[in-house]
């Protein structure tokens, strides 16, 4: 957080980082609302990151292990792998959860299916659905720098192309084509009172949070 503040040229605020894993940025929201319900802060700056398909792969030193060799742990695939509390893979608990809702792989193939057809609507007349909220980044280079205006690695979905794909756990309803894209993001949000809202966004682009949970 004293990072960005420095990068934005506002050494005189702070704030808490938090991190909760799927829900981080429905808590970044949540604590800034309390923030400002409570009178503690006049606006609210939160800003969010999000780092998947190249998550940081942690080296902790073992000088007593065998020839000093260090562990290592992957924080978005140990994650993925095992659930700290019941021991079981997001694949495993999805897998559970639709035999007990009841949940086909052909209702999972057609949600996919409907979000991709939905993203797809978005990138209509030049993306102007997305240009409402996503700006361009520039990222420095050695010699120039790169604009990153858009998502990358979105892979066309089909019907009858997920309907081909074995599950991940034999007799299963979660395959690949299912999966999230492993994508990186960034998200910010001013959160303040009405009034303020009003003020910052001259009546324009205020949206209103009635309540938040996670």
């Amino acid at each position: 957080a004293p990072t960005v503040a420095a990068r934005l040229g506002a050494p005189k605020i702070t704030g808490p980082m938090i991190s909760q894993a799927c829900a981080t940025s429905v808590a970044c929201i949540h604590v800034a609302a309390m923030a400002t319900e409570s009178g503690t802060g006049a606006v609210n700056l939160v800003v969010a990151t999000d780092r998947t398909s190249n998550g940081p792969h942690m080296v902790y030193p073992s000088p007593s292990a065998p020839g000093g060799m260090p562990t290592g742990e992957d924080w978005v695939m140990e994650n993925f792998r095992r659930d700290p509390w019941a021991g079981k893979s997001m694949t495993e608990t999805a897998e559970r959860l639709a035999g007990e809702a009841g949940i086909t792989r052909k209702e999972v193939d057609e949600v996919t299916v409907l979000r991709h057809e939905q993203y797809r609507e978005s990138l209509a007349d030049d993306r102007s659905f997305q240009r409402a909220y996503m700006v361009p980044v520039h990222v420095p280079k050695r010699r120039d720098h790169e604009v990153v205006e858009k998502d990358f690695g979105i892979h066309d979905t089909t019907a009858e192309g997920l309907a081909r794909l074995e599950p991940v756990i034999d007799g299963g309803v979660v395959t690949y084509g299912g999966q999230t894209h492993p994508a990186d993001g960034a998200a910010g949000a001013l959160l303040t009172t009405r009034e303020r809202a009003v003020e910052l966004s001259r009546g324009e682009g205020v949206v209103r949070i009635l309540s938040s949970a996670f």
